[in-house]
């Protein structure tokens, strides 16, 4: 009966894609160049997809991210928002962003997925645009 049910579990999530994370296309201005658009809290919007690179005024990394960050644009061509992590707390993000520097990915006023300073998993987003990359493909596709 326990195989049954484990049996049954399974080709449920398969057919109805339980567990698979959705991508999608962030607005049609963000592909094409490589803009780093420095904004503040009232430019933070509930509509459209986005990314926001949420930055501190210091950095212990050993490459500081905002260079991998510009290295990823650069090779892909997609343009994120730049906003202090001061500004961050007065908007919806600071209900889900506890540390920065972080890249976090909106969609529709809803934080999708971010990077978290404090997570030892997401140290290498933060070294390597390669692999950067690949964390975002995750979420969001890079060519549309």
């Amino acid at each position: 009966m326990k195989k049954l049910l484990v049996f049954v579990f399974t080709i449920v999530i398969l057919f109805t894609g339980c567990g698979k994370k959705e991508r999608i296309y962030l607005d049609d201005k963000y592909y094409g160049n490589n803009e780093l658009i420095e904004i503040t809290s009232k430019d933070i919007k509930k509509d459209g997809s986005y990314l926001v690179f949420v930055y501190n005024d210091f950095c212990a990394l050993k490459v500081p991210c905002d260079k991998i960050f510009k290295e990823f644009m650069d090779d892909n061509k997609i343009s994120m928002y730049s906003l202090s992590f001061k500004e961050m707390q007065k908007t919806f993000i600071s209900d889900t962003l506890e540390y920065g520097p972080s890249i976090v990915i909106i969609s529709d006023g809803k934080v999708i997925d971010y990077l978290d300073a404090e997570n030892d998993k997401h140290l290498d987003y933060y070294q390597d645009s390669k692999k950067l990359k690949k964390w975002l493909e995750k979420s969001i596709y890079l060519k549309k």
